[in-house]
């Protein structure tokens, strides 16, 4: 097997045997190679010595089932260094597959597949699974530097941050999907997490301009995040 040869000798240069899917190797096309084996494979066309060979080099069946914890992990570090979360769907992280698994978990989560634990783990990291979101990501993330300033979410109705944003309008937004129960689960949990204020009692102001939260036994209780979210990193 020629192309197998050429296969170990990308493994011994890149330390993984996941190219991308139109990737290049000494001239061939070792990624299109890579995805027909995984194709024959699938299609029960190759012979079991020649996916013992494959095996023997690490040879990756099925990228995007490929762990959980560790594709995690890899989202983490890529976010830390890019800034984001849009990963190119033949990007390789470290030797991880991070690419073609990030579009499997995109995938499931549209055919509404996705467990809601895993939802709110990749939303954690920063995830994005559809253009819709990057607003109310916009409005977390200007809510995490409030508190980060403050030490608190009790942002005043009218609150505009630093760079014009609307911060109070949406909070007020967050609550009033909350309270008519449209206010997405991992949402909600996201929101629990970092001492999101559900509900203002009048607006009797604080020192700093700041409404007066409602006593703690009156708040509705809030639903309570899945534990061991995310892995330990």
């Amino acid at each position: 097997m020629e192309e197998f040869a050429r296969l170990a000798n990308y493994l011994a240069i890149h330390g993984h045997v996941s190219p991308a899917p139109r990737e290049t190797f000494e001239g061939h096309p070792v990624g299109d190679w890579v995805r027909l084996q995984r194709l024959r494979s699938s299609r029960r066309r190759m012979p079991a010595w020649e996916r013992r060979k494959l095996d023997a080099i690490g040879f990756v069946w099925k990228p995007q089932a490929t762990g959980w914890t560790e594709g995690l992990r890899c989202l983490h570090e890529f976010r830390v260094r890019e800034g984001h979360c849009r990963v190119t769907p033949g990007h390789v992280e470290r030797g991880f597959p991070l690419g073609a698994w990030v579009r499997y978990f995109r995938h499931r989560w549209r055919q509404g597949a996705l467990p809601a634990d895993r939802v709110l783990a990749l939303r954690m990291v920063g995830f994005l699974f559809g253009p819709h979101e990057s607003k109310w990501e916009e409005g977390f993330e200007h809510l995490l530097a409030f508190r980060t300033e403050t030490g608190h979410c009790h942002v005043p109705a009218m609150h505009r941050a630093a760079d014009g944003y609307r911060l109070g309008r949406w909070v007020s937004t967050q609550r009033a999907a909350a309270g008519n129960g449209t206010l997405p689960d991992d949402r909600h949990s996201r929101l629990a997490l970092v001492g999101f204020v559900w509900r203002l009692r009048g607006r009797s102001p604080g020192p700093a301009g700041i409404d007066r939260p409602t006593p703690l036994a009156d708040r509705p209780r809030c639903r309570e995040a899945p534990r061991s979210v995310l892995p330990t990193l």
